[in-house]
């Protein structure tokens, strides 16, 4: 074939200026295609980086007001407590109940490092603790803040833990005695380490990127890098303390001499600023690398379809169409062909050769994409349309192979059953689309709150069942109870307020269809009961 194209490059001037047209139509076409095609290219990876960014600073900015709303809420309930206002006068029956009461918070959430309160006396309430000797838990971090927020809860300070330098988050108030003075302060510390992982990089695609949280006066109060704690953003990027003035938006900044982007959030519930990082180098590399690919394909593709123009003005085109016609209908078909036939080393033979290897790809592509189809029919298949939520029916062969992998390995499992009290009072007043929303935001606050291994299913209505591996009866429970305080306390958007009730039951070798029953009586017995209960 090279030699008939060196024969064809070697005739009369017609052909000559055939030739020169096509390597100019080639060459435009390069230089058109890589244009636009490097411009799509960086402009569609910059906006799919722009869109990680946001998705990883969204769902950190719910994990984070999440996690903090419900230890505000605690510090707020126990500094209305006379018994913890007054504890260091009241006698040691009263004492034992403070502490008991500390107790029993840190065993409900495990988020709790530490709760406890200290006193203008000098006095340390706090259970299992010894601090050193000479400790002056008035000149400790969470005390001061405590008093410079007063009457309001501390915005939130990280410090290191005196006896074991353990980085901390505290959540502290102030306590007002009856005399209308401050006795001391109450505070709760959570672990720095539980929450840096949520905001690590953990993405495939840009290693790089990590979130850290701040105060509105650019205090970085929790990030992965210890260095950074307690210090002033605004110290380390100055020229961008005006964008923080706004809810959110994207901005780039230089640190050590490399380009970030980055993306920030105001989270209003615990009034901090969420910060989503990433290097831009990382960013950019891929799509250069990308953009680099393109243009070479279109570069050997381009010059392939100018050698294939030049070539095919040469020659007869009457059996090669015929016999493109018979193969390409074959191909349709699906029929196997037995003729052999070598199309000419001319125009209409590239020709038919060019459209035959195109159908036979199409054909693939038809075929990839009905995979495709069948995939996302699939999923369907197994997923609640409305919540995302697995269906009735995915749920129950979930149940099975559960069940056979406790058999074997004689290991327990539990199921959840829980409803919504009163939905049918919300879809009469509010109307169904509120009952929909409020079924999609349920379902959203239980993956957000129920660990990753256990499988939540929209069971049927407002209906929800969740299967705990490996878990037995207790636990299970206060799984169960720790999501109806979650959605007990959670704002939804109806304006009404929001209960669950739940049954729990653990597999103990009964049937599967007793085991589900078990889990529907316990819930029918805390609807019966007053709802907004878990019966285990």
């Amino acid at each position: 074939m090279f030699k008939n194209i060196a024969a064809f490059f070697s005739r009369g001037s017609l052909k000559k200026e055939i030739i020169r047209n096509s390597v100019l139509l080639a060459f435009i076409t390069l230089i058109s295609f890589g244009l636009l095609t490097g411009f799509l290219l960086y402009k569609n990876g910059m906006s799919f980086a722009n869109k990680v960014l946001k998705t990883k600073n969204t769902s950190i900015n719910y994990y984070v007001e999440g996690y903090f709303l419900k230890l505000r809420n605690f510090v707020e309930f126990l500094s209305n407590l006379k018994v913890i206002k007054n504890a260091p006068y009241l006698d040691e029956k009263s004492k034992k109940y403070a502490l008991n009461l500390y107790k029993q918070l840190s065993k409900t959430d495990p988020d709790i490092s530490y709760i406890y309160s200290a006193y203008t006396n000098g006095y340390l309430l706090i259970n299992d603790y010894t601090p050193p000797e000479g400790f002056d838990p008035m000149v400790r971090p969470w005390y001061r803040a405590a008093l410079k927020s007063a009457p309001h809860i501390s915005p939130g300070i990280p410090y290191r833990e005196i006896k074991t330098g353990k980085w901390l988050v505290s959540i502290s108030k102030v306590l007002i005695n009856d005399k209308g003075r401050i006795s001391g302060v109450v505070s709760i510390d959570s672990s720095i380490n539980k929450i840096k992982v949520m905001l690590g990089s953990n993405d495939k695609d840009f290693k790089s990127l990590h979130s850290f949280v701040i105060r509105p006066d650019g205090t970085i109060i929790i990030h992965n890098d210890k260095r950074f704690l307690g210090k002033n953003i605004y110290k380390i990027i100055p020229e961008k303390k005006e964008i923080f003035k706004r809810t959110k938006g994207f901005f780039e900044f230089s640190y050590k001499g490399s380009k970030r982007i980055a993306y920030f959030s105001f989270a209003p519930k615990v009034r901090w600023i969420i910060v989503t990082v990433c290097d831009k180098r990382e960013i950019i590399m891929p799509i250069f690398y990308q953009i680099l690919i393109a243009s070479l394909i279109i570069a050997l593709i381009s010059f392939l379809v100018g050698i294939y123009l030049t070539y095919s003005f040469s020659s007869h085109f009457l059996e090669p169409i015929l016999q493109l016609n018979k193969r390409v209908g074959s191909i349709v078909n699906e029929e196997e062909i037995t003729e052999i036939y070598v199309y000419p080393n001319n125009e209409i033979g590239n020709i038919a050769k060019n459209v035959q290897q195109l159908t036979e790809q199409e054909l693939v592509k038809k075929n990839m994409e009905l995979k495709a189809i069948n995939k996302k029919l699939d999923i369907l298949s197994t997923t609640d349309r409305l919540t995302g939520l697995l269906n009735r029916r995915k749920i129950e062969k979930e149940l099975k192979k559960e069940l056979n992998r406790s058999k074997r390995y004689n290991q327990t499992f539990s199921l959840i059953l829980i409803d919504i009290d009163f939905f049918k009072k919300v879809n009469d007043t509010f109307g169904h689309q509120a009952g929909d929303t409020l079924l999609v935001e349920l379902s959203r606050l239980m993956k957000d709150t129920l660990r990753s291994t256990d499988l939540i299913a929209r069971w049927g209505g407002e209906e929800f069942l969740v299967l705990c591996p490996n878990t037995d009866l207790n636990k299970a429970a206060n799984l169960a109870e720790r999501l109806r305080l979650f959605v007990e306390n959670y704002n939804f958007s109806v304006e009404t307020k929001i209960t669950i009730s739940a049954g729990v039951a653990e597999y103990r070798g009964q049937s599967l269809d007793g085991l589900i029953s078990e889990a529907d009586k316990r819930l029918y017995l805390a609807k019966r009961e007053g709802r907004n209960k878990v019966v285990s």
